[in-house]
């Protein structure tokens, strides 16, 4: 059976629904309104998501969006810090600009 992606969400949702597995410590560099984070949660089922951005406005969006999980941490700062809050082994991060 073809798998038809004609943008980048389908992109993304078939990669990670195809490659991605075992996932502990995930990372959405740039949150922005959180429908990456979204589908993270869902589709790959993290341990725990780190979530960057750098404007308070897409962490609002994000947190009121991802209301029902609990594995998540939104953060305000630039995703070139993430690792002053992530001590971990990263398993899978995403840019989406």
């Amino acid at each position: 059976m073809a798998v038809i992606i004609n943008n980048t969400k389908n992109l993304i949702e078939f990669f990670m629904r195809s490659y991605i597995k075992d996932v502990n410590i995930a990372v959405d560099m740039t949150v922005g309104n959180g429908f990456d984070a979204q589908n993270i949660l869902e589709i790959i089922k993290p341990k725990k998501l780190y979530c960057f951005d750098i404007q308070q406005k897409a962490l609002d969006n994000s947190k009121n969006l991802l209301k029902d999980f609990s594995n998540y941490e939104l953060i305000l700062d630039n995703h070139r810090n993430f690792d002053k809050y992530v001590k971990d082994y990263v398993d899978f991060a995403i840019y989406n600009l």
